[in-house]
């Protein structure tokens, strides 16, 4: 990724522990359950400026920060940094709950420690609406690029067994 066309699209540094891990594993999704957000350099809009908006557009969590989203989940829970201060690596993850109330929850922790919280069950309770990812070990991450690399070759990527609608368009 061109992270200095990022920083110049977006008007800012994203976290450490955020760029790492989309070096390491790219966007992907955890248990077919959280997809993590990678920002764009092309186009108009991408997935992260989408959730960002939505965030932006929910219930407001505080009038004096803004939130960039960097992940959402199949309970429709949108997981966001609380940008609060110059400091990226700094950023609360502040989590807007489809199911709960009140929808916003902030804690203070970057992206990959609330992963591992959630992941290892050590927060008092489940942060998101489902409990897939909820004390949950092992926990499989399934990256764009494997993804597509299965699927090139006809094979669904979460089971590795044959994909019967491989090569298949609808539409």
């Amino acid at each position: 990724m061109d992270w200095p066309a990022v920083e110049r699209r977006w008007g800012f540094r994203f976290p450490a522990d955020y760029i790492d891990f989309l070096h390491t594993y790219g966007k992907g999704v955890f248990m077919q359950y959280l997809l993590i957000l990678g920002p764009e350099v092309d186009g108009p809009i991408d997935s992260m400026a989408e959730e960002t908006e939505n965030a932006r557009g929910s219930e407001p969590l505080r009038t004096d920060h803004d939130v960039i989203a960097w992940g959402v989940d199949s309970s429709g829970d949108i997981l966001c940094w609380l940008v609060s201060g110059e400091e990226p690596d700094q950023w609360p993850v502040a989590v807007w709950g489809r199911h709960s109330s009140p929808h916003w929850a902030t804690y203070e922790c970057g992206m990959v420690e609330f992963l591992r919280a959630t992941i290892s069950g050590e927060f008092s309770e489940c942060p998101l609406s489902g409990l897939d990812l909820w004390n949950t070990v092992p926990v499989s991450y399934l990256g764009d690029r494997e993804d597509k690399r299965l699927r090139s070759l006809g094979l669904d990527p979460w089971t590795g067994e044959p994909d019967p609608y491989a090569g298949m368009t609808f539409g």
